[in-house]
């Protein structure tokens, strides 16, 4: 498209080329978000934080769409590491809403809050690599590209958390 592409006066052509990535986008967002809220809500155990997460993702990819070649792991990665920096920042955030949170107000999403709450309690890593394995389908390879570290280190923080999963849940 961008070959044949020609400005014109008007900028005809770059309003084209703009409609096509805002359609291509819009496709995208609609296909990839609730699983990736749903992926974050695992990582940070907080479906506001989740939101944000997703969020911040998605408008990196908006931003660097025109330059990025593959769309969904770009997206992938910026979500597992919104979820990594959330970890790192503590859950000074959340103990804050949790104490300003009306008394019976829950949050609204189909997953257990036993599960979230034991996943919580884990180490990140164990955590993630727990949640891209179980829930998001990926290899330790794939999960090694997620989380930026060596692929023997995948398969003794899944074994580690889902024996602290067992604990937690016991």
């Amino acid at each position: 498209m961008w070959s044949d592409a020609r400005p014109t006066e008007t900028g005809e052509t770059l309003r084209i080329i703009a409609s096509a990535d805002d359609e291509r986008f819009r496709a995208f967002y609609a296909t990839e978000h609730d699983r990736m809220v749903r992926r974050a809500v695992l990582l940070t155990g907080s479906v506001d934080v989740a939101h944000d997460v997703v969020h911040d993702a998605f408008t990196e990819v908006w931003r660097r769409w025109r330059t990025i070649t593959d769309h969904g792991p770009y997206l992938h990665r910026a979500v597992v590491n919104g979820a990594r920096d959330h970890h790192r920042r503590g859950a000074r955030t959340e103990r804050l809403l949790d104490r300003l949170r009306p008394a019976g107000v829950t949050e609204a999403v189909d997953h257990d809050p036993t599960l979230t709450r034991a996943l919580a309690a884990l180490p990140f890593q164990q955590r993630a690599a727990v949640v891209l394995r179980y829930y998001g389908g990926l290899s330790e390879r794939e999960i090694a590209t997620q989380l930026d570290c060596p692929t023997g280190s995948v398969g003794p923080w899944i074994r580690r958390g889902l024996d602290r999963l067992q604990q937690e849940l016991a």
